[in-house]
């Protein structure tokens, strides 16, 4: 509830950031996920005291842990805070984006590896949103060279993460994304 985010934001951040740490992965991946919550209902000016609180606590937590469960919530609350942050992002988009590239550059199959793999491409999207064209070309560049190359399943969440990942990069390259419809456009018209 909005409502009750704004009202007890200062509560409720510190021991969520706290809880990530926690020695019990599935307490760990359930405070990253309402602290997703919370940052998705708070306007930016509030967040930015917290920024760093939030990130350390994440970033601490997906350096040391191997849970898929606990990297996929970090990883959507990773999202979730730079989409809220946006233009004040960009102290923190260099060494989360060269974590994030190397969840996508892993070849596992195995289904949670694959849902990783998608909230990866996600994130990275939502970065690359928060910085802008220019700082985000090469890592685009990688990222969309990395998604064109993954078997696209219908009813997959990697898939479907990577339908939205793209139209979030088609949206922050404008026309340079135009270097990627080639390798695009054929798998696209496979699906009509």
């Amino acid at each position: 509830d909005v409502e009750f985010h704004n009202r007890w934001h200062a509560q409720l951040i510190p021991q969520l950031a706290q809880a990530c740490a926690d020695p019990v992965d599935r307490v760990a991946a359930m405070a990253a996920g309402a602290l997703e919550a919370v940052i998705a209902d708070l306007e930016e000016n509030v967040l930015t005291d917290y920024t760093q609180l939030i990130l350390e606590a994440l970033v601490g937590r997906m350096t040391r842990s191997s849970h898929k469960g606990v990297l996929v919530a970090i990883m959507e609350a990773l999202g979730a805070l730079a989409a809220a942050l946006e233009g004040s992002f960009g102290d923190y988009y260099d060494q989360l984006m060269v974590m994030l590239l190397a969840f996508i550059s892993r070849t596992d199959s195995q289904p949670v590896a694959v849902k990783l793999r998608g909230k990866a491409f996600e994130c990275i999207s939502l970065l690359g949103y928060s910085v802008g064209k220019e700082r985000f070309m090469p890592a685009a560049k990688q990222t969309m060279s990395t998604m064109l190359s993954v078997p696209k399943v219908a009813e997959d969440v990697q898939t479907e993460c990577v339908r939205e990942a793209m139209e979030r990069i088609c949206k922050v390259m404008g026309p340079d994304f135009a270097e990627f419809l080639p390798n695009l456009l054929p798998g696209l018209l496979s699906f009509m």
